[in-house]
């Protein structure tokens, strides 16, 4: 169903009834219309696609109301701020061209709240556990990793990249325009995002995925992210862990944590996407990673976002002014 209206304090909570979504209450800090625009359900059987646009947004709070299972939140335009009502250090700040990913064995009630802003685009991916049951037949490991994040409770920041970005996109298209064949085309967009997904996700890169005791890809992994320049090499990696370049891409690639090169740029590009929201200029950026001008990072950026920095700073300094 696509809503297209004014969304005031009343009938937000009815539109996002009327989709079969959730429980919603918001709590308006300005009289009037909190936001035009629409919000697009499109209902797979164990999977969920929820898109929205809003523009003109006020400042607001809602309480939702999330049901078990695993969500992933791509997120290109807008800040909000979520925590869980019941665990509030399960929390997380969300900016533009961002992606996140939240799960729970039960219900959970999640407070979420957003400034003003002319713009908030977003899409989620909802995954009932059953879902994984028929992932199985396809990745057996892979749907038995989603399978554990979704028994327990977890919240985590993931990397995006161009073509998790341009999923996005075409997933606000398909559930607002919903053509013929649109669940199909849907369903498979959705094991598109997972695929997207999975080196990250297998690797266990961020400390919430990983189960002592840490292997050496894990270190490995570690050292890159907190090491991240550049011009790191592949030997220098090497020679810290007393091992030989060979062992090291050998041991990345059996546990799927993806190739040195592929870390090491997701760490700089999750880095520089982090500066950038803090206001730091390209050329102090490039300065920091180690990139040899502004105009390479400014390309390594853009092929890696979609967007140029300078496009990120001014969506930001948007939504805060």
């Amino acid at each position: 169903m696509k809503l297209r209206q004014n969304f005031t304090t009343n009938n937000l909570n009815a539109a996002i009834s009327q989709t079969g979504d959730r429980d919603v209450e918001v709590r308006s800090k300005r009289a009037g219309a909190l936001a035009t625009g629409e919000i697009s359900v499109l209902a797979l059987g164990h999977v969920r696609v929820l898109a929205g646009r809003l523009y003109g947004q006020h400042p607001f709070e809602a309480t939702v109301k999330a049901e078990p299972g695993l969500a992933v939140e791509v997120r290109m335009k807008g800040q909000s701020r979520s925590f869980d009502v019941d665990e509030p250090s399960r929390s997380i700040e969300v900016s533009p061209i961002s992606c996140f990913l939240t799960a729970s064995p039960e219900p959970s009630t999640w407070h979420v709240s957003a400034p003003s802003q002319s713009e908030f685009e977003t899409v989620t991916f909802e995954f009932a556990a059953e879902f994984f049951d028929d992932l199985q037949r396809l990745d057996p490991s892979y749907a038995s990793r989603l399978k554990s994040l979704s028994s327990r409770k977890v919240a985590l920041a993931l990397t995006p990249n161009r073509l998790l970005l341009n999923l996005a996109e075409r997933a606000i298209t398909i559930a607002g325009e919903k053509p013929d064949g649109c669940e199909l085309r849907a369903y498979a967009l959705v094991i598109e995002v997972l695929a997207q997904l999975r080196t990250e996700l297998m690797g266990g890169s961020e400390g919430n995925l990983r189960s002592p005791p840490a292997d050496l890809a894990d270190k490995i992994v570690e050292f890159i992210d907190a090491q991240a320049h550049a011009r790191l090499s592949l030997s220098e990696v090497a020679a810290h862990f007393h091992v030989s370049p060979s062992l090291v891409k050998s041991r990345l690639s059996q546990f799927s944590r993806g190739s040195f090169s592929e870390l090491l740029q997701a760490s700089l590009m999750r880095r520089a996407l982090q500066m950038v929201n803090d206001h730091l200029s390209v050329r102090a950026i490039a300065e920091l990673l180690g990139y040899s001008s502004p105009e390479a990072l400014t390309k390594r950026f853009t092929k890696h976002y979609g967007r140029p920095p300078t496009d990120i700073h001014k969506m930001t300094h948007r939504t805060e002014n």
